[in-house]
């Protein structure tokens, strides 16, 4: 239930931005995002929250990434990184227009896709920064690959920490 209103309040925020009219292109309560994409510099300003273990990340609907791993907890040393041999679930998801791209460990037993490293260097229960690397496959051909590298996520707010507030 709470993931299915954290992915409500994220498509919400998505469409809230899409329409509000801005020429500032950061949003300094959204945090920041950056990265490459088959060597294309990207940068996400917008959408970016972060909720039970799922960090969302998009400037619209049309291109997203969704990165699940462990919520960090008071007795999480940081740096922490999950990658392909994490026990706990670890998947990674990038959306452009019709297109959906994976990686995940496999732990709910679909076998391991693609390749991921996330590593998350701080949280203080609203706020989580780190970077990510990426190798993607596309869900619909496995042949269909895409390469996230340089990825960094700074000061990205926990979602619904700050609708409590």
């Amino acid at each position: 239930m709470k993931k299915l209103l954290f992915v409500l309040c994220t498509v919400l925020l998505i469409s809230s931005c899409s329409k509000k009219e801005n020429n500032d292109q950061t949003d300094p309560l959204r945090g920041v995002a950056t990265f490459t994409v088959n060597n294309v510099d990207k940068s996400f300003t917008k959408a970016n929250n972060f909720n039970e273990g799922v960090l969302a990340l998009a400037n619209s609907k049309e291109e997203m990434i969704a990165l699940f791993f462990p919520k960090p907890t008071d007795k999480t040393t940081f740096p922490i990184t999950y990658n392909l041999d994490s026990e706990d679930l670890v998947t990674a998801t990038y959306t452009l227009g019709e297109k959906t791209y994976n990686a995940t460990n496999g732990v709910l037993g679909i076998g391991k896709i693609g390749q991921l490293e996330i590593t998350v260097t701080s949280y203080d229960g609203t706020r989580i920064s780190g970077t990510f690397m990426l190798t993607l496959v596309n869900k619909d051909k496995s042949d269909d690959v895409i390469k996230i590298t340089k990825g960094k996520f700074e000061k990205i707010p926990n979602l619904m920490e700050a609708i409590k507030n």
